[in-house]
């Protein structure tokens, strides 16, 4: 696990966490959407996106970016966050795979782990329904 720094942003390059100076004077910083963006594009359909409880939209252009990639995103269920924003934006922009509250993002994390290689696609068959966001 790695914590930004204030006032920082995280991109991923070849592999490797980078900090930068933000990009943008106005939002949150370090931004989730920028460090998205950044994994969409140097990991493409080898990466996987949360987005958990929070506040503001930050992470919902992110999501669609790691979805374009052919990477796998999950957003929590708003009913089980303590604040709703951010996974309602992700949901809105239609950039949740999965939407799930912890325990069984957790389950889905470790599902994944142990079959790589495979695509969320390929798994939907196993996963509840009401889980699924296309």
């Amino acid at each position: 696990m790695y914590v930004a720094p204030a006032n920082t942003d995280v991109t991923i390059s070849h592999g490797k966490l980078r900090l930068t100076k933000p990009s943008n004077t106005i939002g949150p910083k370090p931004s989730v959407d920028r460090f998205f963006m950044s994994l969409a594009e140097d990991r493409e359909d080898k990466c996987i996106a949360i987005v958990l409880s929070g506040t503001g939209s930050d992470g919902a252009h992110g999501v669609k970016a790691i979805k374009a990639a052919g990477g796998i995103t999950i957003a929590q269920d708003p009913r089980s966050a303590k604040y709703d924003s951010m996974p309602n934006a992700a949901i809105r922009v239609g950039g949740a795979d999965l939407v799930l509250p912890p325990s069984e993002i957790a389950l889905q994390l470790s599902s994944l782990q142990s079959r790589p290689g495979t695509s969320l696609t390929e798994e939907q068959d196993e996963l509840p329904p009401s889980t699924i966001r296309g």
